[in-house]
């Protein structure tokens, strides 16, 4: 059993609406609840855990459908530049490549924190 397990389901819409509300407030409301106990459920180690949970899988979506536009960004800038169109376009694929770059890095951050904490643990459970 996982710690979303213990969450209301009050609580697993409360983590949904942090997700995609542009504000606190307004998940609050997505969520039909106050901002108030928002706000209280992440003082729960429970709530913000799955949270935590919830983020990080949020993040290696995005890092999935960043992979999938990378390549049409390389064409984009491989493309004939000459033109205004062809100026926003590489722009645009400049954003792109700056964001993949960026996920990246955290993917790489998260792969070897993970290591560590295995690691860690391996340690931890041979010390019984």
């Amino acid at each position: 059993m996982g710690e979303n397990d213990t969450l209301s389901a009050r609580q697993r819409r409360g983590v949904a609406a942090i997700l995609s509300a542009p504000t606190m407030r307004q998940a609050a409301s997505d969520a039909g609840v106050s901002h108030k106990t928002l706000y209280r459920w992440l003082t729960v180690p429970a709530f913000r855990e799955a949270l935590a949970l919830a983020q990080t899988e949020a993040v290696r979506m995005a890092t999935v459908r960043l992979t999938a536009l990378l390549s049409q960004a390389l064409e984009v800038v491989g493309d004939d530049l000459g033109g205004n169109d062809a100026k926003l376009r590489f722009r645009a694929a400049a954003v792109v490549l700056s964001h993949f770059a960026a996920l990246a890095e955290y993917v790489d951050l998260v792969r070897r924190v993970e290591a560590l904490e295995q690691n860690k643990q391996g340690v931890n459970d041979g010390k019984s």
